[in-house]
């Protein structure tokens, strides 16, 4: 397994600026996560939803 980490510099509000990539054995992606540029870095979700990050 490897793990990928891009940042993307753009301007623009509906993209992500960080994007985390999981890829497999086989080299191909297996998750993936977006980091959109205004929302807190405790935060996740599906895109409709989000939820806190808190303790377990």
């Amino acid at each position: 397994m490897k793990c990928w980490r891009v940042h993307w510099h753009h301007d623009l509000d509906d993209e992500p600026v960080v994007i985390y990539s999981e890829i497999g054995v086989d080299d191909h992606e297996v998750r993936k996560v977006k980091i959109l540029p205004g929302v807190p870095k405790d935060t996740w979700g599906t895109g409709h939803h989000r939820w806190g990050v808190g303790e377990a």
